[in-house]
């Protein structure tokens, strides 16, 4: 960065403060499912399936935990992330002027809430299927919803690089 950018404060709305307590309560809801279904899973679980959805790796049935574990670190750096590092030190792909500083900023802080989000549901999702297929609740494939969550965690930054462009430099 070769310019400081304008240091603007931005507020979350309540619509953000509501989002972040909502990635909270999937990250607990989360932990609480593979509580109440441990007990109930065989020894031996997959661990990892191919693209079309089939068990191509098993491990101990503990192994389960690494997922939410694994959630509620990645949650708990994104939240940190999108609420104590101020905007003007992120990197921007457009030019950070006065005049567009603040809804840059804002765009930024919705951007990291979502994709918080959605990484939340995604190793929600990750846990439902282990489980699900270990147990046997499930007669189809539900890999398209794991493929639909991480296609949107890709996309959704795009996403939001392309509205940035999209505003008045």
């Amino acid at each position: 960065m070769s310019k400081k950018q304008p240091e603007i404060d931005i507020k979350s709305t309540k619509k953000q403060h509501f989002l972040l307590k909502l990635g909270w309560a999937i990250c607990i809801l989360h932990v609480v499912f593979v509580a109440l279904f441990y007990a109930d899973l065989p020894d031996e679980i997959a661990i990892h399936f191919n693209l079309k959805g089939v068990a191509d790796g098993f491990g101990h049935k503990s192994t389960i935990w690494l997922l939410p574990i694994l959630g509620l670190i990645i949650y708990y750096g994104l939240y940190l992330v999108t609420t104590k590092v101020k905007p003007h030190l992120m990197n921007y792909p457009v030019k950070v002027t006065e005049e567009n500083a603040e809804k840059l900023y804002a765009m930024s802080l919705q951007m990291m809430i979502l994709l918080n989000i959605l990484m939340a549901l995604l190793f929600l999702i990750l846990s439902i299927e282990s489980i699900g297929g270990a147990i046997g609740w499930f007669a189809i494939n539900l890999s398209w919803l794991t493929i639909a969550f991480l296609a949107m965690s890709l996309l959704l930054p795009f996403y939001f690089v392309y509205k940035m462009y999209t505003i008045k430099h």
